[in-house]
């Protein structure tokens, strides 16, 4: 049974403890819809405490960050936890930054943001174009990069390009961060290798190099906000 109160602006109760968070619309219907399928709603705090909840909790837990496809899933009962690990307030995973020539992109950076980035444009606006076929301007506001990358559908338009650029994935773990290929993170269709405990938490994209260019195309089955069928990205390198 969740154990948080949905009346108005509210606090989040958190290990015993209610804090003074303000709920907004989205947060009130993620609890409605936990309540009606009797899901225990979790909110940590950080980064390593969501993961030592999602590992003590096990295969049960579900971790939530736009809900996009969680919520979906869920009121289709095509899935089925007994604990719900909202990641709203992990705060550092909503980042964009350049280092070293690469572009890090957190975990919960929504295609809206990627789109917004300066980042982004100086370092690979190819990256424009599979954010820009991804859903509505609603779902683009909401969505999230690792949210799309872990349900691993094989209509995702971020993969492909990602994979293209090279790109790798940092996994955070109760004993510490694990550095995989986008080709190790996959497994099969909707299958990735995440165990209980692990989150991925940023998706890093190397440095570009001189004489390089990727893009990307989807193909669907309407002019705009359309569900891709195929997609396609290229990369090419002239030496």
């Amino acid at each position: 049974m969740i154990r948080v109160p949905l009346a108005g602006r509210t606090g989040v109760r958190k290990h015993g403890q209610t804090l003074s968070v303000p709920l907004f619309r989205h947060e009130v219907q993620e609890r409605k819809d936990a309540m009606e399928s009797s899901v225990e709603y979790h909110r940590p705090g950080s980064l390593s405490e969501a993961c030592d909840l999602l590992y003590h909790l096990g295969a049960d837990a579900l971790p939530l960050a736009g809900g996009t496809d969680v919520m979906v899933d869920l009121r289709r009962g095509l899935k089925r936890p007994s604990h719900l690990v909202s990641l709203a307030d992990l705060h550092e995973l909503r980042e964009i930054s350049l280092e070293n020539g690469e572009l890090r992109i957190g975990a919960l950076v929504t295609p809206a943001q990627i789109e917004a980035s300066k980042e982004v444009n100086v370092s690979r606006p190819e990256l424009m174009d599979a954010v820009g076929v991804f859903g509505t301007p609603q779902v683009r506001r909401r969505a999230t990069v690792g949210g799309n990358l872990c349900t691993a559908a094989s209509c995702g338009d971020l993969a492909p390009l990602l994979m293209a650029l090279g790109a790798r994935v940092v996994v955070a773990t109760p004993e510490g961060a694990r550095d995989l290929s986008l080709v190790e993170f996959f497994g099969d269709h909707r299958k990735t290798v995440l165990e209980p405990g692990h989150l991925l938490a940023e998706v890093v994209i190397p440095a570009r190099v001189t004489g390089e260019g990727a893009a990307y195309r989807a193909f669907g089955l309407r002019a705009t906000n359309f569900i891709t069928v195929a997609g396609v990205a290229a990369y090419l390198r002239v030496d």
